[in-house]
């Protein structure tokens, strides 16, 4: 009973020290709750987000899907791999009690481009009622949506997950800058020339070499709706596609009705980088929504390398935010995609089933599967960890990494104790004398040592948890900016006394360890060698 008296009486003696760790150590356990806290609210969140916009909690797949082999990148690289998927499947997996919604679904990858043919960029096209999108992928955040469909429009009307800056901004559609051309030095000069022939009322011959001025020239040639009509007919002499797609395509604008002027100027911008080749950059359209479009797919049931691709004529209606970093996929109704790619009524490539409870997925699975096998069909049953080959690592290394952090600040708590006993044992040895002297024994002064560092370790504790906390909190607010894997590049925390009892059992035992290398020295000395020694 008299050790914990003299713990407090030494620590009182040596307050400063004592204080210095308390604090140092403290810094440490908010640090970790901190990181601890960060960890689990990033993991967490992650993997809701994925499972919201992406993979649902289960899916029923084909055998051989890309699923399977750890490679979901490669999902309809080479045709379809379709199910089976009538109404007695989709009753039985919607009348399962923690079964919130399940969905026929077809994925197919494929490229989409503009209407001058060129690529723009792919995506996987996921068909999808659009009511069932809402109940199996809820995070997904739709904007400026226009999916209601004029039956005698063409144009599928297609969700695209937010388009890339790459995508979205090739270069200026509507105007022709110094960056534009391709001819230097005296390729510039004969290109001028070209250009004043060509279309004497814009170019002024007494310009002389005044770049900027042609630059004006070229720019108010833009602004003209009837510019086609002025294209000599020495330039047409030859066919080239380029040039009369460009033409019709100016003429349809030029011969209707009131035009949006950056339009007129996207067209003429065509125009001129078709008839001056050379000279001018080809025009590469940026993604606007409502602008018709073109998506390319394989043909379903054959290899891609030996079949005609399947065409779509699309238009990005609005915006599907799902993964910010990943999942680039698009959504159109069902029904449209089946009928492109002559689908048969039951064919779909998965069942997208989504849970009320993720703590049931294993025995849901397991009933699913059973069911499936006592039809006889091959099919499988996944879920969100075994498709999730392209977004779980991710959410693994950032964890990973944080328990490296975790292990550092522990580590640093180690060292701290270390240096502090290690230098009082040095400073105290005439004390210990002393003491063992007496009659204390070098073991009961060792457990005075380690009673020492469990109240400075268990104040630092407390201060450090409500700082940590504090942190915490402010974070599950506000949220934390830069992160970039969610929306509007915000993580929210989420607080846990666990965090806290964790950080408590982590740097506790870890001082305790780090006390007794110092303290292993007081054990193994002797009375006559401590009185020796302090002599």
């Amino acid at each position: 009973m008299y050790l914990h008296k003299l713990v407090l009486r030494s620590l009182r003696r040596h307050r400063e020290r004592g204080r210095r760790l308390s604090i140092l150590i403290a810094l440490c356990i908010a640090a970790i709750v901190f990181l601890l806290a960060m960890m689990d609210s990033f993991f967490d969140r992650y993997v809701r987000l994925f499972i919201d916009t992406t993979t649902a909690h289960l899916a029923i797949v084909h055998p051989d899907a890309a699923e399977l082999k750890r490679k979901p990148w490669k999902r309809g690289a080479e045709g379809l791999l379709l199910i089976e998927a009538d109404e007695d499947l989709l009753s039985f997996l919607r009348g399962i009690e923690g079964v919130v919604a399940a969905a026929p679904i077809i994925r197919t990858s494929g490229e989409f481009l503009v209407l001058n043919g060129d690529q723009q960029g792919s995506t996987t096209m996921v068909g999808i009622d659009p009511d069932d999108r809402q109940r199996v992928f809820p995070g997904l955040r739709i904007s400026h949506v226009s999916e209601r469909r004029d039956p005698d429009e063409r144009d599928v009307p297609v969700l695209r997950r937010s388009v890339q800056f790459w995508e979205a901004i090739k270069v200026a559609t509507d105007s022709i800058t110094e960056g534009d051309l391709r001819v230097r030095d005296q390729e510039l000069v004969r290109f001028e020339e070209q250009a004043r022939d060509a279309f004497p009322r814009y170019f002024s011959r007494d310009a002389g070499g005044d770049r900027s001025a042609f630059l004006r020239s070229l720019d108010a040639a833009l602004a003209d709706p009837l510019l086609y009509r002025g294209v000599p007919d020495r330039y047409r002499q030859k066919y080239d596609w380029r040039l009369e797609e460009a033409i019709a395509a100016a003429q349809a604008l030029g011969d209707g009705e009131k035009t949006e002027i950056s339009r007129i100027r996207y067209v003429n911008k065509q125009l001129l980088s078709a008839l001056f080749l050379d000279a001018i950059s080809p025009v590469s359209e940026s993604i606007q929504l409502g602008t018709p479009m073109t998506f390319q797919t394989s043909s379903p049931r054959e290899v891609k390398a030996l079949s005609m691709p399947v065409v779509i004529p699309i238009e990005f209606a609005g915006f599907a935010e799902s993964m910010p970093l990943y999942g680039f996929e698009s959504f159109m109704a069902i029904q449209p995609l089946k009928n492109y790619l002559q689908l048969g009524e039951h064919e779909f490539t998965e069942v997208a089933i989504r849970l009320a409870d993720i703590g049931r997925i294993d025995s849901i699975k397991a009933r699913i599967q059973e069911y499936l096998n006592g039809r006889g069909l091959n099919d499988q049953v996944l879920d969100y960890r075994e498709m999730g080959a392209g977004y779980l690592p991710t959410a693994l290394g950032i964890r990973i990494g944080l328990m490296v952090l975790v292990g550092l600040f522990i580590a640093a708590v180690v060292i701290f104790v270390t240096n502090m006993i290690l230098l009082a044992v040095i400073k105290r040895r005439r004390e210990i004398g002393t003491v063992v002297a007496l009659g204390m024994s070098p073991r009961e002064y060792a457990l005075l040592f380690l009673g020492e560092i469990f109240v400075i370790v268990t104040i630092a504790w407390i201060g450090g948890a409500l700082l940590g906390s504090i942190v915490v909190a402010v974070f599950a607010k506000f949220g934390m900016p830069g992160m970039v894997f969610f929306h509007d590049h915000l993580l929210y925390f989420d607080w846990s006394a666990r965090h806290v009892l964790l950080a408590y059992l982590f740097v506790l035992p870890g001082a305790l360890a780090a006390a007794l290398i110092p303290v292993s020295r007081v054990l193994k000395l002797k009375p006559v060698e401590v009185l020796r020694e302090t002599q």
